[in-house]
């Protein structure tokens, strides 16, 4: 069991619970994912939008939707940042955006790029490896039928 305390969200009553170490790896994932989504939706003033209706899917659904689509090799507990150097014996994996996040030109389009059928976890080297790169129809097509979704 681990210690999870809500900083910012409970601040004010220092409320915290004991969580199996499976939900403090999902717990993380989700504060990350968070944190990441404000810091991309703020570039263009949309840091405080509301992230469930962005992404489609609660935290919980979420999860579960990428954990649906791991790879051999790939649990909660070797998700990660890159370290520098690719280790074989500590693969990390990354929520990679199908069509990058730096694609977007506005936030309406940031916010459709954080949809969850956008979303799926990729080995941090091929992540890394394949960087910014996307196709300017891809993205038209996506953002099209996004729109029609809504």
């Amino acid at each position: 069991m681990k210690f999870w305390g809500y900083d910012q969200v409970y601040a004010s009553t220092n409320f915290g619970k004991w969580v199996t170490d499976a939900e403090f790896d999902r717990l993380k994932f989700n504060d990350t994912k968070r944190s990441y989504m404000r810091e991309s939706l703020g570039k263009f003033g949309g840091k405080d939008e509301p992230t469930d209706e962005i992404i489609g899917l609660n935290d919980h659904d979420l999860s579960c939707y990428i954990e649906s689509l791991f790879e051999d090799g790939m649990t909660w507990k070797n998700r990660g940042s890159w370290e520098g150097k690719w280790n074989p014996k500590k693969p990390k994996w990354h929520l990679e955006h199908i069509i990058p996040l730096d694609a977007a030109n506005t936030l309406e389009e940031t916010k459709h790029l954080w949809h969850y059928t956008n979303l799926r976890p990729m080995w941090g080297i091929e992540n890394l490896a394949k960087s910014n790169k996307h196709c300017k129809k891809e993205l038209a097509a996506f953002l099209k039928k996004r729109k029609a979704a809504k």
